[in-house]
């Protein structure tokens, strides 16, 4: 069984970042991906954050995410 996490990110201002094992690009279409846990670190100011509606797998660092109504960008 492997071990550890596969992390992967979504931002709308930050398209690649330099990681451990080269460049990571940013999930342009976070909705489609197979996320076990969104980490919420961020909110960008008229960012649409209604993927994240109705999601249980949700942690928000920011304390600012109001899941239930996401359809109003932060």
């Amino acid at each position: 069984a492997a071990e550890g996490a596969r992390v992967r990110f979504t931002d709308p201002l930050i398209r690649a970042a330099r990681v451990t094992d080269g460049i990571q690009e940013s999930v342009i279409d976070p909705q489609d991906h197979p996320w076990d846990l969104v980490l919420v670190h961020t909110v960008h100011p008229g960012t649409d954050l209604t993927w994240l509606e109705d999601r249980d797998d949700v942690l928000d660092a920011t304390y600012r995410l109001d899941t239930t109504a996401a359809k109003e960008t932060l």
